[in-house]
Formats: C-alpha cells, sequence, structure tokens
C-alpha cells in the first residue's frame, strides 16, 4: 500500500512511463488476438486469454528488459523463470477475474478482459520490477555469475555497524 501511495505522490517517473508503454505494445497483442480467438474464432475466453496473455507476456518480456528496466543480465533462463512464475501469478487473477465477471455479473468477453487489464496494470509492474527485473537479484558479477547473496550480506554488515 505504501508504494501505491509513494506512486501516487510521485507521478509517472520515466522508467513507469516505459513500461506502460511497452504495455500498450504487449496489450495491443494481447487483446487483437484474443478478440480474434473469442470473438471471431468463437474459442472458450479462458483458453484465448490463455494464448493472448502468452503472445503478450512474450512482447513483455522481451521489450521490458531493454527499454523499460535496462536489464543487462545475460543469465535469460533464470530470470525467464522468475517472468514465468509472476506472470502465472498476474495471469491467474485475470483469470480469475474474468470469470467472475463474465459468469457471475454477466459481462461480454472483451469488456471483461479491458477491465481486469486495467486492475492488473500497476500491481503487474510492482511485481516486476521487484522480481523479474531486479536489479539485485539479476546483478552481473565480473565473473559472470549472477551474484545474489552479496548485496543483502552487504546490506546486513553495514546495518550493523
Amino acid at each position: 500500500m505504501k508504494k501505491i501511495l509513494h506512486f501516487l505522490k510521485k507521478g509517472f517517473t520515466k522508467e513507469t512511463l516505459r513500461y506502460y508503454g511497452v504495455g500498450a505494445i504487449a496489450t495491443a497483442i494481447d487483446w487483437s488476438s484474443f478478440a480474434l480467438l473469442a470473438t471471431e474464432w468463437h474459442l472458450h475466453y479462458l483458453f484465448s486469454v490463455l494464448v493472448a496473455y502468452s503472445m503478450g507476456s512474450i512482447t513483455n518480456y522481451s521489450f521490458n528488459k531493454r527499454v523499460t528496466f535496462k536489464c543487462k543480465s545475460r543469465k535469460i533462463a533464470r530470470q525467464m523463470t522468475v517472468f514465468l512464475i509472476a506472470t502465472l501469478f498476474l495471469l491467474s487473477w485475470n483469470m480469475a477475474l474474468m470469470s467472475i465477471m463474465i459468469k457471475s455479473w454477466g459481462w461480454g468477453d472483451m469488456i471483461s478482459r479491458i477491465v481486469t487489464t486495467g486492475l492488473l496494470v500497476y500491481p503487474g509492474y510492482l511485481l516486476h520490477r521487484s522480481t523479474t527485473f531486479n536489479k539485485r537479484l539479476f546483478k552481473q558479477a565480473n565473473d559472470g555469475i549472477i551474484n545474489v547473496a552479496t548485496p543483502i550480506v552487504v546490506e546486513n554488515i553495514k546495518s550493523k555497524h
């Protein structure tokens, strides 16, 4: 909650603006894919959102890594694993909210998709910034190995003195 209040007080940073720009591109891919699958091809909305979300997520990861967070970590497998876990968490919320909106409230597929995207965009930013693209977690050490423990140990040593 503190982070949300801080964000509202500080306004938009260059990083958040880049995140929203990348998100707009990924969302266009996601929503157009979803519309095609669910509306034109009449596939089930949960299957459609799974496929469309995956396409948008691949775009999101690629551009956010380079453009938004300027992450230079070469440990792609580890970072992709963290990204996948965070994305699955967000996808599960997306699908649960869509299911409520469609089944319980009688909303249409596309409007439910738009509303859930709006509800989850900022929590997604906070989640990916603090996990997937966390510079402390994915800092490249001189030897090319991710050095996860060092910043934490150094911080603990500094705080004790």
